[in-house]
């Protein structure tokens, strides 16, 4: 079967087409699709990926959608807690400065963190974070060796001074 039109545009018949596809495949070999259709098994293997990509697709779409319209809700009820006018209670009483109420502030900063999280996972979500990258350092045989190098330089500098250390000590006193 020829490809008709743009192969790189997708239609609603080519969609169907696809979907057909992959329906006639299900408990089939590639090669019995390809031969009940008329064409090669690359031919099915492509229209099979694009029917599954094309059905999982708008489910992840969905499933993010329905995680957003969530963290809004959590959103909505963080920014509540926010706005409110917390007062501080101790011991079951409401602690007074010259007679009015005290406002207990935590509530207010814990809210605050709760919105930065969520904010944080929605950028997740939608991709607006770059992707953190791990810094590695390479190390070639040349740093290493000059570092052993380096190393024993100056444990043959200790060693030296050891040994003068010890062939003064067992010198004889110089007489004068």
């Amino acid at each position: 079967m020829a490809a008709r039109g743009n192969p790189y545009q997708r239609s609603y018949t080519t969609a169907e087409r696809d979907a057909e596809i992959a329906r006639y495949c299900i408990g089939r070999t590639v090669s019995e699709a390809a031969e009940h259709f008329g064409v090669n098994k690359s031919t099915i293997s492509r229209a099979r990926a694009r029917a599954i990509d094309a059905v999982i697709r708008p489910a992840g779409e969905e499933a993010k959608a329905a995680e957003l319209l969530e963290l809004d809700a959590l959103a909505v009820e963080a920014w509540q807690v926010l706005r409110a006018n917390h007062i501080h209670v101790s011991d079951g009483r409401v602690v007074r400065d010259d007679g009015q109420p005290i406002l207990d502030h935590k509530p207010v900063l814990m809210a605050i963190d709760r919105i930065l999280r969520i904010q944080e996972r929605r950028a997740r979500l939608m991709g607006y974070d770059a992707p953190t990258r791990k810094v590695v350092e390479v190390l070639t045989n040349d740093v290493v060796d000059q570092a052993i190098a380096q190393e024993l330089a100056a444990m043959e500098a200790l060693d030296a001074g050891r040994s003068a250390d010890r062939e003064a000590a067992a010198a004889p006193p110089a007489t004068s």
